[in-house]
């Protein structure tokens, strides 16, 4: 009776265990199920944000380009003293061109020592040398077909907001230097759309020169940055120069994040995307919460049944075993009075 008594104890005691154990395997199963699943829902995710920040960025260099080709045909073999004479005719063009171009600031035409001889936003054009910026700078030696510049501050008497120059080389009768076609494109334009798709928390999108030089960033950061010389994503652009996707710690703000990245054809820029992990994370927290708010109390109340039901065994069984106890003392005490009967009768 008694190995009865201790193999059902045993066996009750054995299904509480699997009653905290199972369901702790499982969740953390389905814990590592769920958090692959995020991170490639995640990765899906930053690709389809990265592809939309592509043809975005496509769309206003293709536009900007065409503008520039215009331009480049409508003074093709003007001599320089020509846009004197034809400056208010050619100022009004270029401030058509861009009221329909949002993405454009200005347009500007240079000689080949840097001077304006005819912008979008003025005239006569004051005498500033423009030669020291990189956009102009680019194509004094060679044709390097578009050039894309730092973003810059508009240097006096002119302002507004901040610009990267987009440019052209001028091309003189002879095939030599003639200047330059500089169209000035607003870092905020690109932000503003990038703005409009990050809803989600934790969103990260970038339109970053190849040398490291970011021209627009969402969330915006002030003044110039640069990415590291050493950092993990300038290894990247140089491993795999046409797209990737890694995990890296920003230097810039100190953010992990997983990012997703694409160079555009035909141009030192790659446009990315990402998510900080940390959203990731608290993606697959909030999911697995849910998940323990259903689980814990089902859990717990099988837990408490089991639980209740070898307390009570337990309790069963130790009154058997007292009532059995007594059983027994009474038929000793019992065959004890009887033998002292009969050894009394047996007395002369």
């Amino acid at each position: 009776m008694l190995t009865a008594q201790r193999q059902s104890i045993r066996l009750l005691q054995t299904v509480l265990a699997a009653a905290v154990a199972v369901p702790a395997l499982l969740f953390c199963f389905a814990a590592w199920q769920a958090y692959r699943n995020d991170e490639g829902v995640a990765e899906d995710k930053i690709e389809r944000s990265r592809d939309v920040l592509n043809e975005h960025a496509l769309k206003v260099f293709e536009a900007v380009e065409r503008s520039i080709a215009e331009l480049h045909e409508i003074i093709r073999g003007m001599p320089d003293q020509e846009f004197y004479a034809k400056q208010d005719r050619l100022h009004d063009r270029l401030q058509r061109m861009v009221g329909s171009s949002p993405e454009v600031k200005s347009f500007w035409i240079f000689d080949r020592n840097g001077r304006a001889l005819v912008n979008s936003i003025g005239y006569p054009v004051p005498t500033v040398d423009f030669s020291d910026h990189d956009y102009f700078k680019a194509h004094l030696d060679l044709d390097v077909c578009t050039c894309i510049g730092a973003v810059l501050r508009p240097r006096a008497p002119y302002g507004g907001a901040p610009f990267f120059g987009v440019s052209r080389r001028r091309i003189g009768p002879d095939g030599s230097f003639a200047g330059v076609i500089q169209a000035s494109v607003l870092p905020e334009y690109f932000e503003g759309f990038y703005a409009k798709i990050g809803k989600a928390p934790g969103s990260y999108f970038s339109l970053i020169r190849e040398d490291g030089l970011i021209l627009a960033r969402y969330p915006a950061l002030p003044g110039e940055i640069r990415l590291s010389a050493h950092g993990n994503l300038l290894k990247a652009f140089r491993d795999h120069p046409v797209e990737g996707t890694l995990t890296s710690t920003s230097l810039i703000d100190g953010v992990r994040r997983r990012v997703s990245y694409l160079r555009l054809p035909e141009l030192p820029v790659f446009v990315l995307s990402g998510l900080e992990t940390t959203a990731i994370r608290d993606e697959w927290i909030s999911q697995m919460t849910r998940h323990l708010i259903f689980g814990i109390p089902a859990t717990s109340a099988l837990i408490f049944l089991v639980a209740l039901t070898l307390r009570r065994t337990r309790n069963v069984f130790a009154g058997l075993n007292r009532c059995a106890g007594s059983l027994a003392n009474c038929a000793l005490n019992c065959r004890s009075g009887d033998t002292s009967s009969s050894t009394q009768n047996d007395r002369p």
